[in-house]
């Protein structure tokens, strides 16, 4: 539904130019007090259109696209009274999507994606009044998940997870008022626990324990509040 009503915005901005609508001094359309009304389009120095944007009363309201000198799509994005509201796309030269971003009258609140170069997803997340809210997630170039954050109001709560490229758990720690307070396990590529111990706001606390790959005890250190005893 929207993708044709991109297309519709498109087919408008090139019958207002077909009609002279829009000058060649570039004279944009506007209400009886002189405020942008309707759809507007800006043009780059070599006639390329740059941008088409919808007006009402001299704010946006709708749709604005922005287009490179070469005529790619770059960005997409919603307004409403003059403020982004609703989904925002930015695209890459080849067309993939570059980073998807949405917005509730201006603040950052709902999904939140990005992407590579190869058109992998690079990082997945979720705002609620314009801090993170929920389950974050990294991944390496490949696909694979780097790593997993859970936020609450912006603030790191639980178990927070990082992978190894090749897969499986390369260590966990558990957050507690964006602060490390709990258990933390350390893995090998191979699944085998490295090292083991556990954090009180942010310090090394209590016994240390690292481990070989047959799972015997090869160091043991104990701690107090970041001090080692």
């Amino acid at each position: 539904m929207k993708t044709h009503l991109i297309c519709l915005i498109l087919s408008l901005a090139i019958h207002s130019v077909l009609l002279g609508q829009v000058s060649e001094d570039n004279v944009m359309p506007v209400d009886v007090q002189g405020r942008p009304h309707g759809t507007w389009i800006e043009f780059h120095d070599n006639g390329v259109v740059r941008s088409v944007s919808q007006y009402n009363r001299g704010l946006k309201e709708g749709y604005v696209l922005s287009f490179s000198n070469k005529g790619n799509l770059l960005s997409r994005s919603e307004y409403s009274r003059d403020t982004l509201n609703g989904p925002q796309y930015f695209y890459q030269r080849d067309g993939k999507l570059k980073k998807l971003q949405t917005l509730k009258m201006g603040v950052l609140d709902g999904l939140q994606q990005k992407y590579g170069t190869n058109g992998k997803m690079l990082e997945s997340g979720s705002y609620l009044s314009g801090k993170k809210d929920g389950v974050f997630m990294w991944y390496y170039t490949n696909g694979k998940v780097a790593s997993e954050y859970i936020y609450v109001l912006g603030s790191i709560e639980g178990k927070v997870a990082f992978f190894h490229e090749e897969g499986g758990m390369k260590s966990s720690t558990m957050y507690q008022g964006n602060k490390r307070n709990g258990a933390y396990m350390e893995y090998d590529k191979e699944n085998r626990m490295v090292v083991e111990g556990s954090y009180v706001d942010d310090l090394k606390n209590g016994k240390w324990l690292y481990y070989d790959e047959e799972g015997a005890v090869i160091r043991k250190e104990r701690f107090k509040k970041g001090v080692q005893r």
